[in-house]
């Protein structure tokens, strides 16, 4: 963890109020990143163990951890009249899962405003291949902030104009 309190002010400068909600999200989702416990939001908590002794134990123990500073980052980063709606909640998934019901829906406005844009988005005459690739980068950050991941090879045809995609290279 690193404790960075660069990354602390981020979120305090930053601080959920509702229609803040997709920019809140990004700037959260990075800061969780830094510390290496975003796994947390999307991964399901490890089963307790029998026993303390052993692998199993250390797992849960690590992801406990992890969850408990994430729902700390969430909560701390929210208007305090938005808290109390999260009182009941125990983990840092369930807490964006609520979330995520409460302000998700521009998430889901956004997303059909940028698919359009990015799938439309061509290279024109002039343009640069570094504009043009600094264009579709920016709409696959704004659509893998909602949680639409691409891989590697979709974004390169994307990046690439169509004349270079078949100059006796494969992807």
């Amino acid at each position: 963890m690193t404790n960075n309190n660069a990354l602390i002010s981020l979120l305090n400068d930053n601080r959920l109020t509702g229609s803040n909600y997709l920019d809140w999200k990004r700037k959260l989702i990075r800061v969780l990143k830094a510390e290496k416990i975003h796994n947390v939001l999307t991964s399901d908590e490890p089963p307790l163990p029998k026993t303390t002794d052993g692998d199993d134990f250390i797992v849960w123990e690590s992801f406990k951890q992890k969850d408990a500073l994430a729902t700390g980052y969430i909560l701390n980063s929210i208007d305090k009249s938005m808290q109390s709606s999260c009182d009941d909640m125990e983990t840092a998934k369930e807490v964006m899962k609520h979330l995520e019901t409460t302000f998700g829906k521009q998430d889901h406005l956004a997303h059909q405003r940028i698919s359009p844009a990015l799938f439309a988005l061509k290279m024109t005459d002039g343009t640069t291949i570094l504009d043009h690739m600094m264009k579709l980068n920016k709409h696959f950050q704004d659509l893998e902030g909602f949680g639409t991941l691409f891989d590697l090879d979709f974004k390169l045809r994307s990046f690439l104009p169509h004349s270079l995609m078949y100059m006796g290279h494969s992807l």
